[in-house]
Order: structure tokens, then C-alpha cells, then sequence
């Protein structure tokens, strides 16, 4: 069983580790932050988060200390929108073309 948890949530990223039969919370980061997404890379021990900051956009982080520091790293974006090519939802309202959140990462 992990001993070890990483926790997205809307107001930062959590580690939490089990202590005997209970979990503490170990660290915290990005307090009062969005975070979309958590992902410990299991072939080199980093850690990544995709942060969902609204105004600002879609950021990604990684950490290869376990959280001490970060660093930010380039996040996924759309090509440029062709002039002649527009995206509309079912309701007819401009889809912009732009990451609005990170579901998943994968390490590979």
C-alpha cells in the first residue's frame, strides 16, 4: 500500500503521508492556488502540477526535490487559430482556441 499521496485540489497541492494507521498532511504547495492536476514521475522522482490560475491561464510546474523548489515549464497550447476557420459551441458562442485545463498528465 502507498505511503505517500499527492492531492490536487482548488486550494493548492498536498502531500500526504500515512503515519501508522493515520494520514498527515506533510506539506503543502501553491496554497490558495487551483490546481488542476498532480503527477509524481516514477523515473526520476519529480513532481508535476498544472495549475489552473484563471486570468493568468494554464501553468505548468515541476519540482525535482520534492517540493523545495519549483520550476515552471512550457504549457500545451492550440496552434494559431487559422482567419478563416471559427469554432463556435452548440449555442453558437466563439470558441476560443486556447487550454483552459489540464486533466491529465502522463510521465513518459
Amino acid at each position: 500500500m502507498p505511503t505517500t499521496l499527492h492531492v490536487a485540489t482548488r486550494k493548492g497541492v498536498f502531500q500526504v503521508t500515512r503515519q501508522g494507521a493515520s494520514w498527515k498532511i506533510a506539506s503543502a504547495h501553491f496554497l490558495g492556488d487551483n490546481m488542476s492536476n498532480v503527477t509524481p514521475d516514477p523515473r526520476d522522482g519529480s513532481l508535476h502540477v498544472a495549475l489552473d490560475l484563471s486570468h493568468f491561464g494554464v501553468k505548468l510546474h515541476r519540482s525535482r526535490d520534492d517540493g523545495a523548489t519549483w520550476e515552471e515549464r512550457p504549457a500545451p497550447a492550440f496552434p494559431k487559430q487559422p482567419d478563416d476557420i471559427v469554432s463556435v459551441d452548440g449555442f453558437g458562442k466563439p470558441l476560443p482556441w486556447k487550454v483552459t485545463k489540464i486533466w491529465a498528465l502522463e510521465p513518459g
